[in-house]
């Protein structure tokens, strides 16, 4: 047991709870389980975020990505500074009308997006293995793809469409690399934070 948690466990209960199940005293499981329940409630309420950031979700740190482009692999913090970098090149490109470094940087982003995909099995090798589409098609799917495959069209046909571009840049935006971000970025930062403290 954390030594911290003792005082939140009632350890006498749970050894009276489990006297009372081997005497298969009915009136005394029924009591004591309600005490031992309440036990298991408060803790839970109190250290179930810590203990679930601390011991369920993988460290980042841990995380090596091969880089599709420089053919290298990376840390996970410099996979995904090259991949921000590779999409913010895209609207870049565009802003300044430069629509064929706007698609070469597509087809960058496109490979790193891609290559993502590794970085989730490590973790989700049930589901991903499963074709689950909680992981796969959530964050990092192909309707990311396609979205970017649009936007090469309007480049295609010679008069690259403003409108266009910002609704499905910003459909990529929130639905991959927001929603990603709301999930993952919170245990992450305070895994760094613990592991920087003394």
């Amino acid at each position: 047991m954390v030594p911290e948690w003792k005082d939140l466990f009632d350890l006498e209960a749970s050894e009276n709870f489990i006297a009372s199940i081997r005497s298969q005293n009915l009136k005394k499981i029924t009591q004591l389980s309600t005490k031992v329940g309440k036990t298991f409630t408060q803790c839970y309420q109190k250290h179930n975020i810590s203990v679930w950031t601390r011991y369920h979700w993988p460290s980042t740190q841990t995380i090596k990505v091969l880089d599709p482009i420089d053919e290298e692999e990376v840390n996970y913090d410099q996979f995904m500074h090259r991949l921000s970098s590779s999409l913010q090149n895209i609207a870049i490109h565009f802003d300044q009308q430069k629509y064929n470094e706007s698609w070469k940087a597509i087809d960058i982003f496109s490979k790193r997006f891609r290559g993502l995909r590794s970085v989730c099995s490590k973790c989700h090798v049930t589901e991903w293995t499963k074709n689950s589409t909680t992981v796969k098609d959530f964050f990092v799917g192909d309707d990311i793809i396609v979205a970017l495959q649009e936007i090469k069209k309007t480049f295609a046909s010679g008069t690259p469409n403003t409108k266009l571009f910002q609704k499905k840049m910003e459909y990529v935006f929130k639905r991959s690399c927001k929603m990603c971000h709301l999930v993952y970025q919170p245990p992450a930062i305070l895994q760094r934070a613990w592991s920087s403290t003394p």
